[in-house]
């Protein structure tokens, strides 16, 4: 079989680095255009990462071998050029083996000054937060849950899981139940309606287990979920299921203040608030994510009860969302680090790959971590009483590398996190205006004509307006609505 000539390799292999390179190009020119589909930017990665190879290793290879047949044949010019400009593809990605290391340590220091100077020493995270076991509330609501058939220890982890049948009658509701939650909190009119028949008929055939539920969650200490940061994966509890125990808990304080008993309600309501906290708690961002949107739901429910204790006003008061979020946005930036940090090869093919991408990696968690620390700077120094998600997400994502594709992926989600924790705060300080305003109604009999400190804490530029209608009914909002904010208007009859 006859071979081509050695110059002819090279002129397609320095084709194809020139393709390579336009591709680069036009991938940062604009690259959060690119990671909105993941599916479709696995399959150009894939596409870039065969091409690299040929480029960078099977050309060069082959280039060198038909070179050398050249020189031995007499084309010794020719067979040197070739050989030579081969040579020096082969040794771009021998260099990196040997440079990139170096330059991630580098970018690892530079993104740990940076998070020093922001809160703390990003590699010092984990120790604030010391391993441990999960305590004795975390497993007795897990036990709890499990009855109701919802399961909340980790996919694949010991502990206590639902029967089939307790598990088969759950799942039945689940979405009717979680629809008309969902319903019934964004509704502004304050009377709870009727749950559907279904899951009226689940929730009467296990309100002994809701009603255990409220116990133990109230009764058994602080809810301290399981620490592990040496695990390769986080023991992270099922988020659906703890989503799926709030919700319950919810309804049935829907449901409890649809009757009048408003004792039962705020009882229920106080359960799922410390399922919340024990989240709020945490260190990891996913654990922020989801108890912003527990207590959301909560505080949307507690704002239709309407006999409360005062105490209520005081327990929602000391939920520092802004903290919480700061905490968990660190805790991404540590997690990418330590996941690149995790990563193995056994044979061999794995360690070559390894040694290549494996800077590479380094490098994006480095330029992801200092760029979530920078955003995170502009983010708390934004106008907290109208973000534009968009203008914010184009702000912080301004640091990151235009190479860095982790960070352009994951960006979104750490802005759009930071955004519904000032929504969280304005669910919490409007809340707690309602609930004064419910005492006062208890006192007088009737709302009252005007509400005394409506200025917003949460947005110094804008004021809670309280308005009572001909009806005698209130309506309560914000002078300046977020364009994020969802769900902030009260409104409630003569009645309520």
């Amino acid at each position: 079989m006859k071979r081509a000539p050695s110059y002819v390799l090279v002129l397609l292999d320095l084709g194809l680095v020139a393709v390579l390179m336009l591709w680069a190009f036009r991938i940062m020119a604009d690259p959060a255009r690119w990671v909105t589909d993941l599916v479709e930017w696995d399959t150009m990665a894939a596409g870039f990462v065969l091409l690299a190879t040929l480029a960078f290793g099977a050309l060069p290879l082959e280039t060198l071998a038909s070179a050398a047949r050249e020189v031995r044949s007499g084309n010794r010019g020719r067979g040197l050029l070739s050989g030579s400009i081969a040579g020096a593809l082969l040794l771009i990605p021998l260099l990196w083996v040997a440079v990139g290391p170096v330059l991630a340590s580098h970018a690892e220091a530079r993104a740990n000054r940076v998070w020093a100077a922001t809160l703390d020493p990003i590699e010092t995270f984990p120790s604030r937060f010391p391993d441990g076991p999960a305590s004795d509330g975390a497993r007795r609501l897990e036990v709890a849950a499990a009855r109701l058939g919802i399961d909340l220890a980790p996919p694949g982890a010991p502990g206590t899981r639902s029967g089939p049948s307790d598990r088969q009658a759950y799942e039945a509701v689940r979405t009717a139940m979680t629809d008309f939650v969902s319903r019934e909190l964004d509704a502004e009119d304050d009377r709870p309606g009727r749950p559907p028949d279904a899951v009226m008929a689940w929730l009467s055939a296990h309100a002994a287990g809701v009603a255990d539920l409220v116990d133990e969650v109230r009764r058994a200490g602080p809810i301290v979920l399981q620490t592990d940061w040496s695990a390769e994966e986080r023991p992270l509890p099922s988020l659906l299921g703890m989503r799926g125990a709030c919700a319950v808990l919810v309804l049935s304080a829907l449901e409890s203040e649809g009757r009048g008993d408003s004792a039962a309600a705020s009882e229920r309501l106080e359960a799922a608030w410390r399922i919340g906290s024990g989240l709020r708690d945490r260190a990891e961002f996913l654990h922020q994510i989801l108890a912003m949107g527990l207590d959301t739901m909560t505080l949307k429910a507690l704002r239709k009860v309407r006999d409360v204790p005062p105490a209520w006003s005081s327990v929602i008061g000391q939920a520092d969302y802004r903290t919480a979020m700061s905490r968990g946005i660190e805790e991404e930036a540590w997690e990418w680090s330590a996941r690149v940090a995790r990563l193995k090869a056994t044979g061999v093919n794995e360690r070559a790959w390894l040694a290549l991408k494996g800077p590479a990696y380094r490098l994006m968690a480095a330029d992801y971590s200092q760029a979530l620390a920078r955003a995170l700077v502009v983010m708390r120094g934004n106008d907290r009483c109208a973000p534009d998600r968009d203008a914010l997400e184009g702000a912080a994502a301004g640091s990151l590398a235009r190479w860095n594709s982790l960070g352009w992926m994951s960006m979104p989600s750490a802005v759009r996190a930071w955004v519904s924790a000032e929504e969280a705060s304005l669910h919490v300080e409007l809340t707690r205006i309602v609930l004064e305003a419910r005492a006062l109604k208890r006192s007088r009999g009737r709302w009252p004509e005007q509400l005394e400190g409506l200025d917003s804490r949460v947005c110094p530029s804008a004021t809670w307006q309280y308005a009572r209608s001909s009806d005698g009914g209130v309506t309560l909002g914000l002078s300046r609505k977020p364009s994020h904010a969802r769900g902030l208007t009260f409104r409630a009859g003569p009645g309520s």
